[in-house]
């Protein structure tokens, strides 16, 4: 198998996460057989031949469900909802062929069975999106929100997970203008209030709005602003949270004005927002933020305080 369609799959030190990846690689061995193939990253053309003995059932099924004319990926939105409408069907069926039932139960139990599950780890659900998305790369954004809204209807977690990676990797193309990145952020508010947890919010939050606040500052701060007492919980949690990643860029005042904005409120998911804001930007400001706990020990609520000093004393 070749070196390069394993490198996302071979991440995980542990012994039993490299042998449930060395299995995942197993059921799609049959159809990345050849560098030819790969190179192609499933083309959905005619399948190599394989050695007798490497087929099971599942790698079977992944073979006839990818059988096909090879969908050519436009640099135009004209056909772009056939193109995503492909995509989200090759994932489903790769996804459905590296199945793992028991871990699907486990993970829907830890999610408080919000959503359902394959059963994928990360390493093993982004080494099958690679392999699908590498072709994915029309010029048009609106080919890249399609595919996030169809990725968010999907029944199963991972579609969304998927989403939640495409747009963090994408999110120049989403925002580069003015005009493309207020189109954007409708459609990461609809990906934000659907299907929402943690989970999905805060990686938006910190990789794709924080982004679009910091290229568009006078469009979008605005909007922080007006999210940040929004009646949607998400929709705060995100304001709180947009500049996780801003480090020496954080807008201080916005920070501390935002959390005293939520600071009473019993919802535990605002609380630890606030926290883990402020936890960030101790890294870079300790003794602002020491100082502002502080000043403020009577407004902010113990878990936000508890989170905020958390790496203080180091």
């Amino acid at each position: 198998m070749p070196e390069h369609a394993l490198q996302e799959l071979i991440i995980c030190s542990s012994s039993h996460m490299f042998a449930r990846v060395a299995r995942v690689s197993d059921r799609i061995v049959d159809i990345i057989t050849s560098p030819s193939y790969v190179t192609r990253t499933l083309s959905l053309g005619s399948m190599p031949k394989v050695k007798k003995g490497r087929a099971n059932s599942k790698s079977a099924a992944l073979r006839q469900h990818t059988s096909g004319s090879r969908p050519k990926f436009p640099g135009t939105s004209k056909g772009c909802g056939n193109v995503t409408e492909t995509v989200v069907k090759k994932l489903r069926r790769a996804y459905s062929a590296a199945a793992n039932d028991a871990k699907a139960k486990q993970m829907k139990s830890y999610m408080r069975d919000k959503f359902e599950f394959y059963g994928l780890n990360a390493p093993e659900r982004r080494a099958i999106d690679k392999l699908i998305l590498s072709d994915f790369t029309p010029s048009d954004v609106e080919s890249h929100r399609q595919l996030l809204l169809l990725l968010w209807q999907q029944e199963q977690r991972e579609f969304q997970a998927c989403g939640v990676d495409h747009a963090k990797k994408h999110w120049r193309v989403l925002a580069a203008d003015e005009k493309r990145c207020k189109a954007s952020l409708e459609c990461v508010q609809e990906l934000i209030t659907s299907k929402s947890w943690w989970d999905t919010v805060d990686c938006l939050a910190s990789n794709v709005v924080g982004e679009f606040v910091l290229s568009f500052p006078s469009m979008m701060v605005p909007v922080m602003e007006q999210w940040v007492t929004h009646d949607n919980l998400w929709l705060r949690r995100t304001a709180i949270l947009h500049q996780l990643r801003a480090k020496h860029k954080t807008d201080q005042d916005r920070l501390f004005r935002m959390c005293l904005q939520c600071c009473h409120e019993q919802e535990f998911f605002i609380q630890k927002a606030i926290g883990w804001a402020l936890r960030e930007h101790h890294k870079h400001q300790p003794q602002a933020v020491s100082r502002f706990v502080q000043d403020n020990k009577d407004r902010l609520a113990k878990l936000s305080q508890r989170e905020a000093l958390k790496h203080a004393a180091r």
